[in-house]
């Protein structure tokens, strides 16, 4: 199938939308999915933020492109949800297939549908639950934490079914003014460890893997050195949180451009 499709471009005398490199592409693409849904891709060494981002209005996505852009880039990927609380699935699909199509642009593969939601908990949850079985499911469920408290609640709800389902969360606060700022300092405020517990135990206990891989990559984005942050409380020992941070970084291939700060 690969030497047929390059002879195809070799001849040049098909156009490249044609219906036979459709149609080729389309069968070489269900061979390779059906390959991969049979094997059990667990190693940590292939994992990849595929994020699924709730949408209930696309213009709010504006304010989330840059950080989805850059924790994704260059071999993650985006399914944005739309969540049809306020409107009807036929007015938010097209304004999806918009903000899609801008992902799109800038390299990130990004897919996109829309449900019709009983509120804002039921279409997040349904959302996880059915796109478990998808071919690129989500392992990431990317939230902004509301503003308003009254919804931390439903919040809680949508966290926990995620949990259960072994899907990350990611909840982004940015400042009301100044947003990311000039996105220069990046900072992973990271939990002290108690004295006996291995740095594999610490990580897992404290679900810190996430935080680390995020930091990870949006570092590279941002060509910016990483800071590692404890804070100690009065009595502590500083040699300890050291000794932690240095582990933390020998074990997670943490660039050498990191410092390490202790409060």
């Amino acid at each position: 199938m690969i030497g047929l499709y390059l002879w195809i471009l070799w001849r040049g005398d098909i156009p490249r939308t044609g219906t036979v490199r459709s149609v080729i592409l389309e069968a070489f693409a269900e061979w390779s999915a059906a390959q991969v849904m049979t094997m059990e891709l667990t190693t940590s060494r292939a994992w990849k933020p595929n994020l699924l981002v709730p949408v209930e209005d696309p213009a709010n996505v504006r304010g989330e492109f840059n950080v989805l852009n850059d924790l994704c880039l260059p071999e993650g990927s985006i399914k944005l949800l739309g969540l049809a609380t306020a409107d009807s699935v036929g007015h938010l699909t097209p304004r999806l297939h918009a903000v899609s199509d801008t992902f799109l642009q800038r390299g990130t593969m990004t897919t996109y549908c829309a449900v019709d939601s009983a509120g804002y908990t039921t279409g997040i949850v349904t959302g996880l639950q059915v796109l478990r079985s998808a071919f690129f499911s989500p392992n990431i469920l990317f939230l902004r934490l509301p503003s308003d408290t009254e919804r931390y609640a439903d919040l809680r709800g949508v966290l926990r079914e995620a949990s259960r389902l072994g899907v990350g969360q990611l909840l982004l606060a940015l400042h009301p003014k100044a947003a990311l700022g000039r996105s220069s300092v990046l900072k992973l405020w990271t939990p002290l460890r108690a004295p006996g517990v291995d740095i594999g135990t610490y990580l897992s206990a404290e679900n810190f893997h996430l935080a680390v891989l995020t930091a990870l990559r949006m570092s590279r984005a941002w060509k910016s050195p990483l800071r590692l942050v404890t804070v100690i409380p009065d009595g502590a020992s500083e040699s300890l949180a050291r000794d932690n941070l240095k582990e933390l970084i020998d074990l997670c291939r943490i660039p050498g451009t990191a410092v390490s700060e202790i409060l």
